[in-house]
């Protein structure tokens, strides 16, 4: 397997070794040899002596001959090439590699790169211009290499082909290049490659941020950040969810509410849906889009697409038009783009305009299609992310692509490789990459987009970049056989079978499940991962750690930040912990420590204030039920009880509406703002199954006021609904406080969560809220 070099050898083919090759490694230790067998004979020695010089001789003159030539108007991701190509090069030659304008080495070797006419005759190229998006060429004529490609791209990419793939390097990540033992130039070597996907894009930290790295693995999506000098990349003007961006409500609203969504017949600019059927609002959009597309010359592709709800319209008009096309919302947002693209096409014939097929757009329209200027971008939401994307448990989405791509030549995937409810858990989805990706490109799909999240703590994100990028490239690549040389590059030979061992334990577990199981963004890892398999997880990441030495074994504890993340956040160790079985502090000191960088675990999840939490449930978990509780409390056992102190809860517009104090919140009571709310994720994944809430509160106020003091219930946030419930200033009237029964609440998944609020009554006292309490029913 690869390792670093201990015993390369360089073969170069030459007239005096009848074309075989002479091997440096050979004629060292030959010669080494022959020199102590014949040190007794001095006849022989010399003979052997001056066959030795001939030899390295000839060696020398072929090796000093290697040069790269660089035409002079090569363009900066070119002249990269050429200076990345003998970087390497020097290495794996272990000798200087020059880089000249023009001409060869005589009997040496020459690599040609770039565009040149002499490049297009030999390769029998008609026009570089005919070449496809970042298409690649690489072959060897006698003693000459060519390397180029499409610009700005092709060229640098084709040098990178033939590191990896020809002499057998690894660009694992940015602090991870592995060289081959043996390096032999090829004797044999045409190859022409275009990707199936134009615009390649997976933004983990690794290629977000560093552009050589991204350059290296041939990503270049809007993300990628990648500088001019390492090819550039591709960008969408605007990106996504751009209505309110074009067409702003503070601009329009009050005087032109019609041109924003009707729901129930009212009017919602802030909503920032617009009434697509508005003629005069299409009409304003266009005039913004030219505006903006003169400001911005250089777009080749705006985004033209609905913001990130599902307040589209519902006016009379809208419903008519969507009628037309099959009831679909997406025929009508179609019918727009076509008048868009059609409007702006004379005066920008290179750009293309993109809408999302999003939420309530997802479904194709009937009786239209999209022009051939305008780009649909269809998201995989909604989907079961542990499953390919063209199993029967995604059939929508697969029969959505299916059908698009029967629509439109120009079709992209916003695909999701991250959990985004909490990217730092394990993800199981291991093997569906390439099936995904083939998936996309024999129905015509001509750009993904595999979103991302999280920083370099994520899930194995350094594994999941290198596969990813690696697969956007050729979706014909075996993800295993990528999975297991990354595994031994990356984190060390040792550690490779108990880490390859672990992923497939994920991937095992997660097919445990029933059918009707779905793997969402939000799903709680304790839904799919039994405690005793994360138990064996974690004792084959604890055996990697120690097998491991030097930089594997810091990389192996940073992938263990997941399992051990999953192990405190699951509900069963708070439980068993609960009843005296220890949990080590080390593992959450640990996280701590790890993770000090990282500041959200998830899209808009808050990870400073879950590591309080978890602070607060396991250290200060003993004492919660050693404290004195409610009289109707006392005496639940710690398995069906859990205490949630004032330290744990959210309260917001603190110091406005809200005010902290050492044992409890007090919230002002004349507005109706929710101020208040629970759980964060370490509370969350405990809340499974069916609980009675309680909370310790007051107001202050004489029994006799009249009126509610506050709202409370729990709002889910996938679907939108609530449970909300007023209750009397007399409940909570007193100046002790008075512990109300809140009902009992069903929870499901970690998107749903407690929230109390103020009823507006500018006559009661503020309220203070204390401790809260759980009884698992």
């Amino acid at each position: 397997m690869l390792t670093d070099m201990q015993r390369q050898s360089i073969c170069i083919p030459s007239t005096a070794t009848g074309g075989h090759g002479v091997s440096l490694t050979a004629i060292s230790l030959t010669g080494n040899g022959m020199k102590q067998q014949f040190n007794g004979n001095k006849k022989r020695n010399h003979i052997m002596k001056k066959i030795i010089f001939l030899l390295f001789s000839l060696f020398t003159l072929n090796a000093a001959d290697i040069a790269i030539v660089l035409p002079p108007d090569a363009v900066p991701a070119e002249k990269t090439a050429a200076a990345e190509l003998r970087k390497y090069l020097s290495r794996l030659a272990k000798q200087p590699v020059s880089i000249i304008s023009s001409g060869n080495c005589g009997a040496g070797y020459t690599f040609y790169l770039g565009q040149t006419p002499g490049i297009a005759q030999k390769l029998g190229i008609s026009d570089f211009r005919t070449l496809k998006p970042d298409e690649i060429l690489l072959r060897r004529i006698g003693n000459d290499f060519y390397l180029t490609g499409d610009r700005p791209r092709g060229t640098l990419y084709a040098v990178y082909t033939f590191l990896e793939d020809i002499c057998g390097m690894r660009f694992f990540a940015p602090d991870e290049t592995v060289y081959p033992e043996k390096f032999n130039l090829p004797m044999h070597l045409d190859l022409r490659y275009a990707p199936s996907f134009i615009v390649r894009e997976v933004p983990f930290p690794s290629l977000r941020l560093d552009s050589a790295f991204a350059a290296k693995r041939k990503v270049n999506g809007h993300w990628q950040k990648t500088t001019v000098e390492w090819g550039g990349h591709e960008t969408i003007l605007g990106f996504c969810h751009t209505f309110a961006r074009l067409m702003p409500p503070e601009k329009y609203g009050r005087q032109h509410p019609e041109y924003y969504s009707e729901i129930n017949g009212i009017r919602h600019p802030v909503g920032n849906q617009l009434c697509l059927s508005n003629r005069n609002m299409r009409q304003e959009l266009i005039r913004n889009i030219r505006k903006l597309l003169r400001e911005k010359p250089s777009a080749k592709i705006i985004s033209v697409s609905q913001d990130d709800n599902n307040d589209y319209c519902r006016c009379r008009e809208c419903n008519l038009l969507a009628g037309r096309y099959g009831n679909t919302q997406s025929g009508i947002l179609i019918d727009c783009l076509n008048e868009i693209a059609a409007s702006l096409e004379h005066e920008f014939p290179g750009v293309f305009f993109e809408t999302l097929a999003y939420a309530y757009s997802v479904k194709p329209p009937q009786n239209i299609r999209p022009r051939h200027n305008v780009i649909v971008r269809l998201c995989a939401d909604n989907c079961d992310y542990g499953q390919p994307l063209n199993s029967p448990a995604n059939s929508n989405f697969r029969d959505a692509l299916t059908t698009w791509s029967k629509l439109t030549n120009r079709l992209m995937v916003w695909n999701y490789v991250s959990l985004f409810g909490n990217y730092l858990i394990p993800n199981p989805n291991w093997g569906n990459h390439g099936i995904n990706l083939r998936f996309f490109r024999d129905h015509g799909v001509i750009a993904v987009f595999n979103q991302a999240g999280g920083n370099e703590n994520s899930d194995f994100a350094p594994l999941r970049a290198y596969v990813n990028s690696k697969l956007l490239w050729n979706p014909d690549l075996d993800e295993k056989t990528l999975i297991d040389e990354f595994l031994q590059g990356y984190y060390g030979r040792d550690a490779a079978p108990l880490l390859h061992e672990y992923l497939n334990l994920m991937k095992i577990d997660y097919a445990k499940q029933k059918p009707e199981f779905k793997l969402s963004w939000s799903t709680p890892i304790s839904e799919w991962l039994s405690y005793n398999t994360m138990e064996q997880a974690r004792e084959l990441m604890m055996q990697a750690a120690a097998v491991s030495q030097g930089k594997y074994a810091q990389r192996v504890r940073t992938a263990k930040i997941a399992i051990d993340f999953a192990f405190l956040l699951h509900p069963e160790t708070p439980r068993r912990y609960a009843a005296g079985r220890e949990i080590p502090q080390s593992i959450l000191d640990d996280f701590i420590r790890r993770t000090s960088h990282d500041h959200y675990y998830g899209e808009g999840e808050n990870l400073d204030r879950l590591k309080t939490s978890l602070s607060i449930l396991y250290s200060g978990r003993k004492e919660k039920y050693s404290r004195q509780l409610p009289q109707k409390i006392q005496g639940i056992s710690p398995e069906r009880l859990i205490i949630i102190e004032p330290e744990e809860i959210t309260a917001y517009e603190n110091n406005i509406r809200t005010k902290r104090y050492p044992d409890f919140i007090r919230m002002r009571a004349d507005h109706k703002s929710w101020l208040i709310q629970f759980p964060d994720l370490a509370m969350r994944t405990q809340l499974q199954g069916r609980w009675r809430l309680f909370a310790e509160m007051r107001t202050g106020g004489m029994p006799e006021q009249k009126g509610f003091a506050f709202q409370a219930g729990i709002y889910d946030k996938a679907s939108g609904k609530n449970t909300a419930r007023r209750y009397p200033l007399s409940t909570v009237a007193g100046k002790d406080f008075q512990l109300v029964d809140l009902g009992c609440h069903e929870f499901h998944s970690t998107g749903e969560y407690f929230f109390c609020a103020p009823v507006g009554n500018s006559q009661a006292d503020p309220i203070d809220v204390k401790r809260l309490f759980l009884v698992k029913e």
